[in-house]
């Protein structure tokens, strides 16, 4: 099964790439998105959380 479009997603810190179908995304680590809201949705997510937890690392290691 051939891809419609490549996706990038370029604000992470991994460069997170995902191929969208017909009816689904995939990204290249295998989880499946019904739509591409979803998917840059669950992404943007991870991506603050783990800022949040390097902040937090952080500011322990100052203490």
């Amino acid at each position: 099964m051939s891809y419609l479009n490549k996706i990038i997603l370029c604000f992470t810190k991994d460069k997170i790439v995902g191929y969208q179908y017909k009816d689904k995304i995939i990204s290249e680590s295998g989880d499946e998105f019904e739509t591409l809201q979803h998917f840059y949705d669950v992404y943007t997510r991870r991506e603050e959380y783990n800022k949040k937890r390097q902040l937090q690392q952080y500011l322990k290691q100052l203490n």
